[in-house]
């Protein structure tokens, strides 16, 4: 498989070798492995207080018979605030669609339509069920201290079953549809499924920040900061892509990954039955030096460079934001993580209080040596 680009300066198109194919490819891949290990101490701080908000770091059965009598309480602290905070957030931004935004216009004209477009913003919100992505939002927020979300258009199509003739009557005109109803009709079938769009508009996706990751030393400039953003798909939906160009040989491959991968091995590249994709967003810069600008490229397995465009959808899909930012990785950090040292001090300190408690009303008894 070949890939082009064109070059703006001439407009001239260059195709991809197999060399430059691969060596974007592994350029991809490690710009993804640096930018993650750049942001490790925020993960950790994330994975700490995930570990303790959900209960992850329960004391584990002591061996020592001495210590087995010591107080094990959890105060669940963590928790407390945690879904006090996203219930204060629900309640103040997001619990009514209608009351989320509004709608004026620029003149008279346009102001008297204003409501129209906001019931129908409100509509579209309330199809995609727009609450509901809040949700996921803001329990990432909680835990990353980022809010990202990922716009692109969505259709849906659902199938319904419902008696031949009805089918006959509201596809009377469909030269496509009708042929195949009057051969079921001809095979004595009383029913008939079809398939209908119930939505075709733009959808939000909540995006697990740990997920994403950018050029922090550009993400002033957000449209065309370069960001890589790590999904996982199963390999038949990798290879039934209609966007992704696939060879034979490779499409074999990728279903061979999930077969020859050891579910006991440690890999990033598979995650249970599904396979790595890394979707580069943004400015590309080439192994030649060369910058394509707004350019999306996609990387499976860490091996197989399967898109490879400009960028035809929105300039920038991803909305970002973060509660507090790190001064050092300029990434995002969770309010809630300041809660985690205090949690972990109460619950010590209302452990050493239970164990004096016992002590006193059961002393130990001191006997002589040999007894």
């Amino acid at each position: 498989m070949s890939f082009d680009y064109v070059i703006e300066k001439n407009n001239s198109t260059e195709k991809l070798t197999k060399a430059e194919e691969i060596a974007l490819v592994n350029k991809i891949s490690s710009d993804f492995k640096e930018l993650d290990t750049q942001r490790a101490s925020n993960l950790q701080k994330a994975s700490d207080l995930a570990n303790e908000a959900f209960f992850r770091n329960d004391f584990k059965s002591i061996s020592d018979k001495t210590k087995k009598w010591k107080a094990k309480v959890k105060m669940c602290k963590t928790f407390m605030f945690y879904q006090t905070l996203k219930s204060y957030i629900w309640r103040n931004t997001y619990a009514n669609v209608n009351s989320m935004f509004d709608v004026s216009g620029e003149n008279q004209d346009s102001n008297n339509i204003s409501n129209k477009q906001k019931a129908m913003l409100v509509d579209i919100f309330e199809k995609m069920e727009y609450q509901k992505t809040c949700d996921k939002v803001i329990d990432n927020a909680l835990l990353y201290g980022e809010l990202v979300s990922f716009t692109a258009w969505k259709k849906n199509y659902e199938e319904y079953r419902r008696p031949i003739d009805f089918f006959k009557n509201i596809f009377q005109e469909d030269l496509q549809k009708l042929p195949q109803i009057l051969k079921a009709v001809e095979t004595g079938k009383n029913f008939w499924v079809d398939k209908r769009k119930i939505y075709d508009n733009p959808y939000v996706y909540a995006v697990n920040p740990a997920d994403l990751v950018f050029d922090t030393s550009q993400m002033d400039n957000w449209d065309n900061c370069p960001k890589i953003y790590r999904t996982y798909k199963s390999s038949s939906d990798i290879v039934n892509n209609q966007y992704y160009t696939l060879s034979d040989e490779q499409k074999k491959e990728i279903k061979s990954i999930i077969v020859s991968e050891n579910p006991t091995t440690k890999n990033d590249i598979v995650k249970g039955s599904t396979i790595e994709v890394l979707e580069h967003w943004g400015d590309l810069k080439l192994p030649t030096g060369e910058i394509l600008k707004n350019w999306h490229a996609v990387v499976v397995a860490r091996k197989y460079l399967v898109e490879f465009h400009k960028n035809e959808r929105i300039i920038n899909p991803f909305s970002y934001g973060s509660f507090i930012t790190d001064p050092e990785t300029k990434r995002g950090i969770s309010p809630l993580y300041c809660v985690l040292s205090l949690a972990h001090l109460q619950e010590d300190l209302l452990n050493r209080t239970c164990n004096l408690q016992s002590l006193t009303e059961n002393p130990p008894l001191l006997a002589p040596e040999g007894f």
